[in-house]
């Protein structure tokens, strides 16, 4: 870890190493199509954790993980009603420089993470990837996978 903080460490090379790693533990797997340019993890190792194992994640922490494919415009719709802000309005929130760096990995064909929200008491509690469905969305992709951890 010491290595990490003296900037000896790499912090792309750390993320690689991660994306091997539970890419290899996640049960929920992407279909051959999603799996080319998606991978089957948020980026955010507390809920990769409710993914690798969505058994134990529903017995003890009372949470349903599930990716699902869903629309990019709906994805956007969901996060603006939970945001309680208009579809343009969670748009205008938006960078489309990150949009178009995104648009760029995927033309490239780098793996991205997949967009996530996470609802507790019927709401939407928590969100990411607002950026990528945009970018989906922008490219005319049908659908994307999105990972849902929903409150039991």
């Amino acid at each position: 870890m010491d290595q990490y903080y003296k900037g000896e460490i790499n912090m792309n090379d750390r993320n690689t190493e991660y994306k091997e790693m539970m890419e290899k533990r996640v049960k929920i797997k992407l279909d051959d199509e999603n799996n080319k340019h998606w991978l089957p993890l948020t980026g955010m190792p507390l809920c990769d954790g409710w993914l690798e194992n969505p058994e134990y994640t529903k017995r003890n922490k009372d949470l349903i993980s599930e990716i699902v494919n869903m629309k990019p415009k709906d994805y956007l719709m969901k996060t603006a009603t939970g945001f309680g802000i208009t579809y343009l309005g969670n748009i205008s929130e938006l960078d489309m420089n990150n949009v178009d760096k995104l648009d760029k990995l995927y033309e490239n064909n780098i793996r991205l993470y997949i967009p996530m929200i996470e609802y507790r008491k019927g709401e939407m509690f928590t969100q990411e990837g607002r950026h990528r469905s945009l970018m989906a969305h922008k490219r005319g992709l049908k659908t994307i996978p999105v990972a849902i951890f929903t409150e039991v």
